[in-house]
């Protein structure tokens, strides 16, 4: 879907001034279609960081390397001597940077990727012969992929991802976390700093410290997102899950589950805007069990400085005039009409930064301030809880509205 151009909605506004005005913690109102059928209903939490001007900044996606192996490797085991204490097992690299050598990984016809893994025991004596696993000892396992698909301009990434897994060394133990698994919270309901999770033996604050530990070892240019219960392979047990959003000029880049979009259908027809980057880490008993890290980010030049944001008020005016067209349409079928329930419900109202498709330079990207309304969808008897799913993102400079699917 093309973005909307809200110029007749703008003309409507109020010709006033782009002075900052004030935005509210909380924000209520309701919203109908024309016929009256259906509801919008608003009442969210809103997250502006302060911020009234933004910069924009070029965006592409990069390639997980060995380095970030080893980066995240030495963070979610800190104190450790690589190379004096441990010894690698089982490693795999597959990373010339030529199309030739990648055979082994092709997919299918067009799609083709390179990968990396490392495995890593405690050296003890050194000897080839001696096997950690069986002996109980730890072990550290380290996975990265990048795959591409080709196109006509060339091979373009449609994925990259580094996973890491911690191992106490005792077979019914190894716990494998991925990122969807701990999407059972957000950071807003609020979490006893001082409790901890069933079988575990640290709190949530201790869990927490120790995660941002983590983090900062990685990069500083990343935030926490969201913290809440994930579960392992294999097991009942509980731990302690922390998702990390890039960070930019003290503004996240925002989650959708629209913006997780893999371009699958049609990919060699449009350029897709590089998906969200993320990183993910579990910590069971006193160990970060397992990091997904997903889809890095390059961050480029500044595109344009110091962007006036519009205010609050112009922005819900542009949501109420839009958002009720976006699903008036369901009023037609016959379960909702049966059951007069056709409705969004948003609880939260979010300024970030998303990849947009630059309107001057066909297939690249844009890091721009969107704000995005969060929240739950209902029609007929259907009921969508999907977690960050957007009803409506909005251009917080010019006001357009974009279809997050395709980044435009």
């Amino acid at each position: 879907m093309k973005r909307i151009i809200a110029v007749l909605l703008m003309i409507m506004l109020p010709l006033c001034s782009l002075a900052e005005t004030y935005t509210p913690e909380r924000y209520q109102a309701d919203y109908y279609s024309s016929t009256g059928k259906t509801t919008i209903h608003v009442d969210a939490i809103v997250y502006d960081f302060d911020i009234s001007t933004a910069n924009t900044y070029a965006v592409t996606g990069r390639d997980m390397m060995p380095e970030d192996a080893k980066t995240i490797a030495l963070a979610a085991a800190p104190g450790t001597d690589w190379l004096e204490d441990w010894q690698a097992k089982g490693y795999r690299s597959n990373w010339s940077g030529i199309r030739d050598d990648y055979e082994l990984f092709n997919y299918s016809k067009d799609m083709w990727g390179k990968q990396v893994s490392y495995e890593w025991y405690p050296m003890h004596d050194g000897s080839a012969e001696y096997s950690a696993f069986e002996n109980g000892d730890p072990s550290v396992f380290v996975y990265a992929q990048n795959s591409y698909i080709d196109m006509i301009t060339g091979p373009r990434r449609i994925e990259a991802m580094l996973e890491y897994r911690y191992s106490d060394g005792k077979k019914n133990k190894r716990f494998s976390y991925h990122a969807t698994e701990g999407y059972l919270k957000t950071a807003d309901p609020v979490i006893d700093p001082n409790k901890k999770l069933s079988g575990q033996p640290l709190t949530w604050s201790e869990a927490e410290r120790m995660a941002f530990n983590f983090i900062e070892q990685v990069s500083d240019d990343f935030t926490l997102y969201w913290m809440g219960e994930c579960k392992g392979e294999g097991t009942n047990r509980k731990a302690y899950g922390f998702r990390f959003m890039r960070y930019i000029d003290g503004m996240p880049v925002t989650f959708t589950s629209q913006s997780s979009y893999d371009g699958a259908v049609d990919q060699q027809q449009y350029s897709a805007p590089p998906r969200l980057e993320s990183i993910t880490c579990a910590i069971d008993q006193d160990h970060i069990a397992s990091v997904y890290w997903h889809s890095p980010y390059q961050i480029g030049e500044v595109i344009s400085a110091n962007e006036e944001l519009l205010s609050f008020e112009k922005i819900m005016a542009i949501f109420g005039t839009i958002a009720p067209l976006t699903i008036q349409n369901w009023e037609s079928d016959t379960q909702v009409a049966k059951r007069n329930n056709n409705r969004w419900d948003i609880t939260e109202i979010r300024l970030g930064y998303m990849p947009v498709l630059r309107k001057d330079n066909g297939g690249t990207w844009e890091l721009r301030p969107v704000w995005d309304f969060i929240g739950t969808r209902t029609f007929g008897h259907e009921y969508y809880n999907w977690v960050g799913n957007s009803a409506l993102t909005i251009d917080a400079i010019d006001g357009t509205v974009i279809d997050r699917n395709y980044g435009y």
